[in-house]
């Protein structure tokens, strides 16, 4: 029997508590920031239902969206426009001091909004979020504290994808399984399959990962303390929990220093509202040297100058073109859905939880394992059915083939 849109949407939330924050195994007070006015179908108190109903004491949420964050760049007087107010540095600190969760919910509801807007502001609105959310920005990097993400239709999404909400809905129910009544189940099996991809990945030892496909000629090191992680990640206090749902990547941090040539982006991406296409990038000496794009060449600039490190790579991942969001062929405009049928790397902070003892190091530690530190994270997506990626060790030697036409080979299916 097929489920009712309510059941699909109650199964959504439930998904986004239970394996996303991993209430599963421990129920914590909820913080929801919601990235947009905008709340389809009442989603947010559903949420909220769903989080008392499994024993939540309390529910708090933060809304922020790009129309007021538009006008107050367009606006406020220079010293001002990238303002954030103390509350949100008191609320990052009191999620902290509460063990709390935060779930993020993202509806893409700046396309657009953004395009009349100096690149050189919005481009640095997301650093100044990350600042102003310290200490909690530092201990999700770490993988330290619970958290995740989960996309939400909006009125500029839907338009964009030519899709009315309900649609979009829909779809999103079926990347993530909450269409289904063992949603849970399917979550855990996707769990399974890339935790058993990373153990093979840290068995194998690679030192290198070459890329290679039309338009792309890249190396990628990484550091001797890299290890892969994929689906569920483990707080310090043992709490399983999934950043991203739907995920089907699996990654390790790079070392910057060792990222060589030339590569292509395979989908459009959407950088703070405009939208970067063909985009082709050189590295010598881990650091972005030149690259052209057809359009959204400015957003593109401003963000890898957002701060010095910012053209450097702070994430490498692996995602086969077998992946359930493969099969769409278009892009969805969504850094998340899109990362999750590409294999893609991210300018800026790295994941110092994909470093052994990386979650306990200092700042001076992680630099010298080469693990990028920024004030921004974004994702771009390098493969197709072109790509093959190679794996070295760290004498040069080839160790495996591990993806052919962009799908897994051999042990790693």
């Amino acid at each position: 029997m097929s489920l009712s849109f309510e059941q699909k949407l109650r199964n959504y939330a439930r998904l986004g508590l239970l394996h996303g924050l991993g209430m599963d195994q421990k129920i914590r007070p909820l913080y929801i920031e919601s990235y947009q006015i905008e709340d389809h179908d009442n989603f947010i108190p559903i949420m909220a239902e769903e989080a008392y109903k499994i024993g939540v004491e309390t529910v708090d949420v933060r809304y922020r969206y790009p129309e007021l964050e538009r006008a107050m760049m367009r606006g406020a007087p220079e010293n001002f426009k990238l303002y954030f107010p103390e509350w949100i540095t008191d609320g990052a600190k009191r999620i902290i001091e509460r063990d709390g969760a935060r779930i993020a919910l993202n509806g893409n509801g700046d396309l657009g909004v953004m395009d009349d807007v100096d690149s050189k502001y919005s481009s640095r609105l997301k650093s100044a979020f990350m600042k102003a959310n310290e200490p909690y920005s530092s201990l999700r990097m770490k993988m330290l504290r619970p958290w995740s993400i989960l996309d939400v239709p909006t009125i500029a999404w839907a338009n964009k994808l030519g899709m009315t909400i309900a649609e979009l809905w829909e779809f999103l129910f079926s990347v993530t399984g909450a269409d289904i009544e063992k949603s849970m189940k399917f979550a855990q099996d996707t769990n399974n399959e890339l935790h058993r991809r990373c153990d093979l990945l840290d068995r194998l030892g690679v030192a290198t990962l070459h890329f290679v496909g039309v338009g792309t000629d890249l190396k990628v090191g990484l550091s001797p303390r890299a290890k892969w992680l994929g689906g569920r990640k483990q707080s310090e206090d043992g709490t399983w929990f999934e950043p991203n749902w739907p995920s089907f990547e699996v990654f390790p941090t790079p070392d910057w220093r060792n990222t060589e040539g030339v590569v292509s982006m395979t989908l459009p991406s959407v950088i703070n509202g405009p939208i970067v296409e063909n985009l082709k990038v050189w590295f010598s000496n881990g650091r972005v040297v030149d690259f052209s794009a057809s359009s959204g060449a400015e957003a593109f600039s401003s963000l890898i100058s957002t701060d010095n490190t910012a053209c450097q790579l702070g994430e490498i991942a692996l995602v086969s073109m077998a992946s359930p969001l493969s099969k769409y062929a278009f892009p969805h405009f969504c850094g998340m859905l899109d990362e999750n049928k590409r294999c893609h790397l991210a300018f800026g902070e790295g994941y110092p939880a994909a470093l052994e003892s990386g979650n306990i190091a200092t700042s001076e530690e992680l630099s010298e394992m080469g693990c990028n530190e920024s004030d921004i994270h974004h994702d771009m997506m390098i493969s197709d059915e072109t790509t093959s990626i190679f794996a070295y060790d760290s004498e040069g030697n080839r160790l495996a083939q591990l993806m052919q036409s962009g799908h897994w080979l051999n042990e790693f299916l």
